[in-house]
């Protein structure tokens, strides 16, 4: 414990002739890592949270309950703590440093606890006011290296101190996170459940935020990070809340941590350095002006991106238009001669519409004609008809007496079938009758038959009743089943041993099936490995496998699925190339690594991602290297000829020494450079080498060194790296021999291997045999267990057949009793049926007289029919004889009447197509131009034959203009339409392109002059802070007159004196003097800034000691003044005697492994005024 007080006590020494004497705030702030850390503060306002040494003491109490919890230790410190004097030390004879006047406070003043119950703007730890948004109070729990800890944060600079690795940056992981931002900001881990403490399930976060002018007390945001399923929460004020809601809290106070000028963690620093002016421009807006010059840029490229595209619109259609114009006036003559043709075409086409309108004229006079015909034809008709009436008259008389007589027979046919039909029924009747009583008959027979096997059953019966009375004279079966069921019971229990016993070996067998072809693998292995060593591919292949065990197995497995790839993937270097000559294998391998041996080649993205999937997802694969020739062989150019690569006294280039497929020889080029790499086996003179330096070959190997130049053209011609590596041996290309004591030692285990494979299977056989034993032995046992069950059985059943005897005997007793009574109901159920066959005797009597009764009937009705007939025959015969006397007149009549037909058929059809025609022809007239109208006009009275004509004539014309494509016309058509729509367009474009120069100007108006004014401002105070180091500077805003998102910030430093401004960039500066460039410019934005706060993550690694103490008193001056924002700087170093302010903070960070487990062992306090009062009495 001593060591560990004089070790802190050391520590705190060196640490306060590090601080200005000044530094009367001090924060330690611990890091509670597996070494054990701890939180310390002393500064007016002193809040000190405690240290839980496990994290399930930490519930998150605020700072009142804090202070009970000191109030109550017992330390003499802690005891003294709420009073205004302070404890001497143990030096009582040490002078105190306390100022008379009060106007600075004592180091070792200590201030009495309070509580940090929230107001508007204040901060718990003192009167000194935050600006609204900036941090009050971050306070973690399990969070990367802290188990818990709190920070109390100035208003104004927080330098926050520490060596390295104790959990300074997590500081800035806490605000980042607490604020509803992604890990991705940080540049560090990108899933959040990355940031909880090693051995926890989750962690917490809690940041209090200066209230803002609406506010009524200090927003508290609360995160809670979990590691089951990576999921987090958020608390505001403690109610639920989502991540959203924290983002639009933090945004109201205009808190952007994706701003780098604002939030600047450690490792993305050199992000940055990195941004391109562009980027650094809208960074500056966001973080320094208002919001309206955010949208008011971003508007501007969008409308500047919108403008430039419709100027290349109205360019192409410019120049479109041009071209088509030039056309259409190339064809001009050609159209013409066309449209000649067309006309004729036309022409045609209207004669030939004409069609519809002659046809009706010419079907009109048709109609006309066959009307007048038709009206001779029926006059002739009728004279006729009245001429022959009389004749007429006497044959239609006799037509008629035959009809009547026709009627006459239908009459008496009619009446003659319903006679039939009734006799037909009654015969039916007399048919079903007669089946009843044959029914009826059958019935008395079936009931004599039952009554016989009654009898029958009766004396049966009876024998069963003595039968069964004798049974039950006999005594009853006596058997013990509980004897007969142990003895089951026995060989069933003895059959279960024998089949577990079977189980078990069966089991075994398996395992000893397992071992047996596990050997046997292993033997074939060797056996196959044996004989690759005798090739020069199989040997390759077993140096894969020694060089990477998984990158083999790979190997092997895409050997047998190149099927599942869309073309062909190739294998590791090692096996698929060779070296075409071995002296050249030592060269060829001193450029190559490890990867470059096993590294896959596709030759596709697709592929890539197939392999991938299935060697690293579904076979688990590690070390595997995929790669993709992205480009052919014949992309890959040697920087010279191979003339002037020979002149050089070079043999080759490195490619040119290895045989393989092309792709993997691409991906070799492409990944190192064996296309620009020249070989030679001869060493070469200092002459040949600084003539090389200047030739465009930068890599070579002569004799067993390895040459690479690299040249920095930035630093001048003259910059200029040489390094030079011996050539090793080769370990993958050789021609070494077999490995004979590798081959013995395969053929020794397979001996090995073989003799275990005969012993297992012995044994193997032996359990077979102890099967089969075991097997017969439960048949036996089977065969034995059924015989017992059968024997059993047997008993059981004359057993129970004894005790149903009286049952049986009942039952019997019953149904002969039954059979008895039935008797009687036989004899009475015989008399019914006979009644009933007489009654059905009597009906069948009754039907046959109907039946009778209806065929004289049906006799007399023929009789009338056949005189009808006779009758009907006469007639017949009379109107035949009439009809040939008058076959003449008839014939007229009916050549008359047939003529008359025809020219009425004649009409009508014609009248039908005069009236399609009519609609056709009006269609065509409504729908007719002027010049078709005419031209029907002209034709008025044409024939069809004179339209015919004309349209011969018109078409022999076409003929003679006949040439050319058909198609010009609608091409000029088209292009006409195009030339017009261009011309629209152009127009409807220099309309836009108006309204969006004028939008743009209007915009441009309000933001370009606010944007000088920023950055004039910026570029101020950025050149006073490099003034100071007597370095210059200045800050352009870089215009571009057409496009928006080119305008940018351009950053001009000097840092020496005989140079000129020139553009920061990371190929002029070096590192320090970007650090120092980037903190100059937060700076000179610092009075500018918008934002409540700002971070800055080891800033000032690399610079120099006097531009960081030249930067630290500029900061100090800048951050420190009043109304301006809260600055946050993290580092891991300071130097001696730094200018303090007394509105800055200093947080340092300590742990280690000298840290006690219990804060309460040391009072960090009391060590510092013991640290400050050694540093006065060091003084002279």
């Amino acid at each position: 414990m001593h060591g560990a007080a004089g070790l802190v006590r050391f520590y705190l020494r060196a640490l306060a002739r590090r601080v200005c004497p000044q530094a009367h705030h001090l924060l330690f702030a611990a890091s509670v890592s597996p070494l054990r850390s701890y939180l310390w503060t002393t500064m007016p306002g002193l809040t000190v949270p405690h240290r839980r040494r496990r994290s399930e003491d930490f519930d998150g109490r605020t700072s009142d309950d804090n202070v009970e919890e000191t109030d109550g230790v017992a330390s003499p410190y802690s005891q003294q703590s709420h009073g205004s004097k302070r404890t001497r030390l143990d030096d009582s004879s040490a002078p105190s440093p306390e100022s008379e006047e009060g106007a600075v406070a004592s180091p070792e003043r200590v201030v009495p606890l309070v509580s940090s119950r929230r107001q508007q703007g204040v901060n718990p730890l003192g009167a000194e006011k935050h600006q609204p948004g900036s941090i009050i109070r971050v306070r973690v729990k399990n969070f990367v290296t802290y188990e818990a800890a709190e920070f109390n944060l100035g208003p104004s600079l927080n330098m926050i101190i520490g060596p390295n690795g104790t959990g300074k940056s997590s500081l800035v992981s806490a605000i980042c996170m607490g604020l509803g931002w992604k890990p991705d900001v940080l540049g560090r881990a990108s899933e959040a459940h990355s940031y909880i403490k090693n051995g926890t399930r989750e962690a917490e976060i809690e940041v209090e935020l200066a209230a803002g002018p609406n506010q009524r007390r200090n927003p508290i945001i609360t995160r809670n990070l979990r590691k089951a399923g990576n999921k987090s929460s958020f608390t505001i004020d403690g109610r639920p809340a989502t991540n959203k809601d924290v983002s639009s809290l933090a945004k109201s106070f205009n808190i952007h941590l994706d701003n780098l000028c604002q939030f600047l963690p450690q490792d993305r620093v050199v992000e940055f350095a990195r941004q391109t002016p562009e980027e650094l421009l809208a960074s500056t807006q966001q973080a320094a002006a208002r919001e309206e010059m955010t949208a008011w840029h971003r508007d501007l490229k969008k409308l500047g991106a919108e403008r430039k595209a419709k100027l290349k619109d109205h360019a192409g259609h410019k120049d479109h238009l041009v071209q088509l114009q030039g056309r259409q006036n190339a064809q001009r003559g050609d159209v013409q001669r066309l449209e000649e043709r067309r006309d004729l075409l036309e022409q045609v086409k209207t004669l030939r519409r004409m069609r519809p309108m002659i046809e009706y004229q010419e079907a009109k006079q048709m109609v006309e004609e066959l009307k007048h015909r038709k009206q001779e034809a029926q006059t002739e008709l009728d004279e006729l008809k009245a001429r022959v009436e009389p004749t007429l008259r006497a044959v239609n008389a006799k037509e008629t007496y035959k009809e009547a007589k026709q009627k006459e027979v239908e009459k008496a046919e009619r009446m003659a079938q319903r006679c039939a039909d009734d006799a037909a029924r009654y015969l039916g009747d007399v048919e079903s009758v007669k089946g009843e009583i044959v029914h009826s008959q059958k019935e008395r027979e079936a009931a004599i038959e039952g009554d016989r096997k009654r009898k029958q059953d009766v004396i049966r019966t009876e024998g069963n009743i003595a039968r069964l009375k004798r049974q039950l004279e006999e005594p009853l079966i006596q058997f013990d089943v509980s004897a007969y069921n142990e003895r089951i019971r026995a060989k069933t229990r003895r059959i279960r041993e024998l089949e577990g016993q079977i189980g078990d070996i069966l089991r075994s067998q398996g395992e000893h099936r397992g071992q047996i072809a596990s050997r046997q693998q292993e033997v074939d292995e060797n056996n196959r490995r044996m004989e690759n060593l005798n090739s020069q591919v199989g040997r390759q292949e077993e140096i894969l496998r020694k060089k990477s065990p998984d990158t083999a197995k790979a190997w092997i497995w895409l050997r047998d699925n190149q099927h599942l790839f869309r073309s062909k993937v190739y294998g590791p270097a090692a096996v698929e190339c060779s070296i075409k000559d071995p002296q050249y294998a030592d060269a060829v391998e001193s450029l190559m690594q490890n990867n470059d041996f096993l590294a896959f080649t596709c030759t596709s993205r697709e592929d890539f991602k197939i392999l991938q999937e299935q060697l690293y997802g579904r076979q688990r694969l590690k070390n595997i290297s995929i790669r993709v020739a992205a480009h052919g062989l014949d992309y890959f150019k040697p920087p010279v000829s191979d003339e002037e690569l020979r002149n050089y006294g070079f043999d080759s280039w490195v490619i040119d020494c290895i045989s393989g497929p092309e792709p993997v020889l691409a991906m070799l080029c492409d990944s190192r450079f064996f296309h620009k790499a020249a070989i030679t086996l001869r060493d070469h003179s200092e002459q040949q080498f600084e003539r090389l330096k200047e030739s465009p070959i930068q890599l070579w190997i002569a004799g067993r060194q390895t040459y690479q130049i690299t040249r920095r053209r930035e630093y001048g011609p003259g910059a200029v790296t040489t390094m030079v590596r011996q050539v090793k041996r080769a370990a993958v290309w050789t021609n070494q021999p077999v490995d004979t004591e590798f081959e013995q030692r395969c053929r020794q285990r397979n001996i090995e291997l073989n003799g275990e494979i005969q012993e297992i299977r012995a044994e193997f056989e032996r359990m077979q045999n102890e099967i089969l034993e075991h097997r017969r032995e439960a048949r036996s046992l089977e065969e034995e267990k059924r015989a017992l069950e059968t024997e059993k059985a047997a008993k059981q059943k004359a057993r129970a057949e004894r005790e149903v005897l009286p049952t049986k005997l009942g039952n019997e007793e019953f149904r002969l009793r039954n059979l008895r009574d039935s008797g009687s109901q036989v004899i009475e159920r015989i008399l019914e049926i006979d009644a009933k066959v007489d009654a059905l005797n009597c009906q069948k009597g009754e039907v046959a007289l109907l039946y009778a009764q209806r065929v004289e009937m049906l006799q007399k009705s023929l009789v009338k029919v056949y005189g009808a007939q006779l009758q009907l025959l006469e007639a017949e015969s009379d109107v035949r004889t009439m009809r040939q006397q008058n076959q003449n007149v008839r014939e007229l009549l009916e050549q008359r009447a047939g003529e008359l037909n025809t020219i009425r058929q004649e009409h009508k059809e014609w009248l039908r197509k005069a009236r399609v025609l009519q609609r056709k022809a009006l269609d065509v007239h409504n729908n007719a131009t002027e010049q078709e109208q005419e031209l029907h006009r002209n034709f008025d009275s044409a024939s069809i034959a004179d339209l015919q004509q004309a349209i011969t004539t018109t078409e022999s014309r076409i003929e003679c203009l006949e040439g050319g494509n058909p198609e010009i016309i609608q091409q000029f058509e088209r292009r006409e339409r195009d030339i017009g729509a261009l011309e629209n367009t152009i127009q409807s474009l220099e309309q836009q392109l108006e309204e969006l120069n004028a939008h743009i100007a209007k915009i441009q108006q309000k933001w370009e002059p606010e944007l000088d004014e920023l950055v004039t401002q910026i570029s101020d105070a950025f050149a006073y802070n490099l003034s100071k180091l007597g370095c210059a500077g200045q800050v352009q805003v870089h215009k571009d007159a057409e496009e928006f998102h080119l305008w940018a910030i351009h950053i001009l430093v000097k840092f020496r004196e005989h140079e000129q401004l020139s553009l920061l960039d990371s190929q002029r500066q070096s590192g320090g003097e970007r650090s120092l460039t980037t903190i100059f410019y937060l700076m000179a934005m610092q009075s500018l800034a918008r934002a409540p706060f700002r971070v800055v993550d080891e800033i000032n690694q690399g610079m120099d000691p006097r531009n960081e103490r030249m930067v630290h008193e500029r900061m100090v001056e800048i951050a420190c003044q009043e109304h301006t924002s809260q600055y946050f700087l993290i580092t891991p170093k300071l130097l001696h005697n730094l200018m303090y302010h007394p509105r800055m903070k200093v947080h340092c960070i300590a742990s280690g492994e000298y840290m006690p487990k219990d804060y309460k062992e040391m009072d960090f306090k009391r060590l510092a005024s013991v640290a400050m009062r050694l540093r006065h009495q060091a003084k002279p």
